[in-house]
């Protein structure tokens, strides 16, 4: 027995502060390891809008390519091979019919691990806060996604959300022109009362109200150069009354969490039969 107390003496005496300080070092390391791996995590699903990685532009929409490189289902997997994100469904508008191909609006909506903190009241996942409108990165199937974060369910849906009555012009993309802002004949047939726009679950996000159409206004100039408005005979004004949800921040008002709605600004309308933009002349509520 007294030769085992002098080998341990012996061997603590051998031992100093580089290696005492080299053995905490290693526990801590190990102990916030396991505190990693083993943390409580939970699974929350988020819609995000598919951005550039400068999130100054968060209107920009997505290249075609990456959009279409997407499908339900794709996986992020961590370092262990542990499922960490999901896509669950996958939406994609033309912005611009005269070059659809080039110009898409995409949103995803995503189930994501994530750990939540009782002290701060905020998720986070691969150590980044998930908050409305904060950035996000994820790379289900080796996909490289960037974009902003616009519902977290059952943490910012509903909350904030209330009904707007807005009146708006819609533009025809395919024919814009400097003199006049009416659209064909066939485009004003393509949006009636009683339209739904439809969100990622299949809840009604706009509805339309009221349909107003009349010959377009159009600018012309006589030969002493000045300017005359007139009635076009073929081109059509159209109005339309839209019902929709909007979300409330700091008493500014968000169509679909990106559009704010403010008189002279564009939203994009997604109706069953047409993608076109739309100006606000007036919010009637």
């Amino acid at each position: 027995m007294k030769q085992y107390k002098i080998k341990l003496n012996n061997l603590l005496k051998k031992i100093g502060f580089f290696e005492i300080f080299l053995t905490f070092l290693f526990l801590t390391m190990l102990f916030f390891l396991i505190f990693y791996l083993f943390r409580s995590k939970e699974w929350i699903i988020v819609d995000i809008k598919i951005t550039s990685d400068n999130v100054i532009y968060e209107n920009r929409t997505s290249p075609f390519w990456l959009t279409s490189s997407l499908k339900k289902g794709d996986t992020e997997y961590d370092g262990l091979g542990k499922p960490i994100v999901e896509i669950l469904d996958i939406k994609t508008y033309d912005t611009d019919n005269q070059y659809p191909m080039y110009y898409k609006e995409a949103y995803v909506k995503a189930k994501i691990q994530a750990v939540y903190s009782k002290t701060q009241k905020k998720y986070t996942h691969n150590s980044k806060d998930v908050l409305v409108g904060a950035p996000i990165s994820i790379k289900p199937n080796g996909i490289l996604l960037e974009g902003l974060v616009t519902k977290i369910e059952g943490v910012s849906d509903k909350n904030n959300d209330v009904h707007k009555k807005v009146l708006l012009q819609i533009e025809d993309n395919y024919y814009e022109r400097k003199d006049t802002v009416g659209v064909r004949p066939w485009i004003a047939d393509a949006i009636n009362v009683g339209d739904q726009i439809k969100g990622f679950n299949g809840e009604t996000i706009a509805k339309v109200l009221d349909k107003k159409v009349e010959p377009a206004i159009r600018i012309t100039t006589d030969n002493a150069g000045n300017a005359h408005s007139v009635r076009d005979p073929y081109l059509q004004d159209l109005y339309i009354t839209l019902d929709l949800v909007a979300t409330v921040d700091h008493g500014n008002y968000y169509y679909r969490n990106t559009d704010k709605i403010k008189v002279g600004n564009q939203i994009f309308l997604f109706t069953p039969r047409l993608d076109t933009k739309a100006t606000i002349i007036d919010i009637l509520n």
